[in-house]
């Protein structure tokens, strides 16, 4: 396993972070045990859940709990990121990133796991109705109080990135150090913006959906409607990522993976991680069995050239000829 500093913190962070949103819901306790048992023998350190997880009615906090028993006692070898301002209860309003409610979910969050600590704290989306000056004041209240060790954003655009760095710079408070941002072989919109964002100001990167929500693993070659996937249980993955355009990059992958003696899956990994400015990829999973298969996947593919022209080149093909405002 490698393992990178996430910029302007103390955490070193294995590249590999375990995504437990399926905790709860097609992971049960038992078998997330195992999950964590395996990762952290293979070297895995960084756990990434959020108080929201997982997904569906009445079942937001069950990644926590299941996360936090499942590293009892293994604590001191783990490190937890979760997240704040997702819908826990809509009709409730219990969401956002409001002050005092984001103080409150904290400590919902540290008991639901079982810490006294959470390491990486993302705001999970941007509230429109909070300023990043806000914003900034309540991590650094949650960091002063020892709640959180740093703190992150999720599904923040580049601008609003750049904006809350600065903010906090010009406030004499710490800023956010790390982006977690939707990175693939189909879908590296990053490129533009938010990558030449996080070299200029040395800022943390962790990719999800590595597999495209599974459309990467190659299951949905002959369409969406796969019984029991993620894409049937989650029509947003699918409205996500299901294209005939993507099959057919999808298609041109598994060929260049052949001749690469690699799977596409180890080909997604391999590209993600040959990447310098990704602090760690997030891995999914829905059981032990899939885990173990993926850590081997991750392992295997180190060291393989990869052709990064045929992978550019599949890239601006799926893009089509886009005049760019962006210099």
């Amino acid at each position: 396993m490698q393992y990178n500093v996430l910029p302007h913190s103390d955490l070193t962070v294995s590249r590999i972070c375990i995504g437990t949103m399926t905790f709860g819901d097609r992971v049960d306790a038992a078998e997330a045990a195992r999950c964590c048992d395996l990762a952290l023998d293979r070297g895995v350190n960084f756990f990434d859940t959020a108080d929201i997880y997982p997904p569906g009615p009445g079942l937001a906090g069950r990644s926590e709990e299941i996360l936090g028993a499942a590293l009892a006692g293994k604590r001191d070898k783990a490190l937890i990121a979760t997240k704040v301002g997702g819908p826990m209860d809509f009709k409730a309003g219990r969401m956002g990133l409001g002050r005092d409610y984001v103080v409150q979910e904290a400590e919902d969050s540290l008991r639901r796991l079982h810490t006294d600590r959470i390491d990486v704290y993302y705001a999970h989306f941007p509230d429109a109705k909070i300023g990043c000056a806000e914003l900034i004041g309540t991590m650094n209240q949650l960091i002063d109080a020892g709640k959180i060790r740093c703190y992150g954003l999720s599904n923040f655009s580049a601008w609003r990135l750049c904006e809350t760095v600065l903010t906090a710079q010009a406030l004499g408070l710490r800023p956010p150090v790390v982006t977690q941002s939707v990175y693939n072989l189909l879908t590296r919109g990053i490129e533009d913006e938010i990558l030449p964002f996080a070299e200029t100001y040395d800022f943390g990167v962790v990719a999800f959906n590595p597999l495209a929500g599974g459309m990467l693993t190659g299951k949905y070659q002959q369409g969406p409607g796969v019984e029991g996937s993620r894409f049937a249980l989650q029509k947003g993955y699918e409205m996500r990522y299901y294209s005939e355009t993507n099959r057919r990059a999808v298609e041109e992958l598994g060929s260049i993976a052949a001749e690469l003696g690699i799977s596409v899956i180890q080909l997604a990994y391999g590209w993600l991680l040959s990447h310098r400015r990704l602090h760690a990829a997030l891995m999914g999973f829905s059981s032990y069995d899939q885990l173990l298969s993926n850590l081997d996947a991750v392992e295997a593919v180190q060291g393989i050239e990869l052709p990064d022209e045929r992978l550019d080149q599949l890239w601006r093909e799926l893009t089509g000829n886009r005049f760019s405002y962006h210099h």
